[in-house]
């Protein structure tokens, strides 16, 4: 997770703003600010991950579905075909 760009840049942005508002130079309501939409930026960002990944093996779960039913549908025919 520390690889993602986001997340650079989101821990970046808190401690810019932390030490711009010890040196004086922003207020701390706007560092606060800056601050909480960084770690809502980190967090919104691992969800999606998460949801990437299970999307994938669902895509991956339903493929392997479709081909385990096309076989049965083949295998089906191929005896119907032998009874006849």
């Amino acid at each position: 997770m520390l690889k993602s760009k986001t997340v650079i840049t989101a821990l970046g942005a808190a401690l810019a703003s932390t030490g711009a508002a010890l040196e004086g130079s922003m207020a701390w309501p706007d560092a606060i600010n800056v601050i909480v939409m960084s770690v809502l930026s980190i967090f919104l960002r691992h969800g999606i991950s998460k949801t990437d990944a299970k999307v994938s093996e669902a895509t991956e779960a339903a493929s392997a579905a479709e081909a385990a039913i096309k076989v049965s549908a083949s295998t089906v025919k191929a005896k119907a075909k032998k009874k006849a």
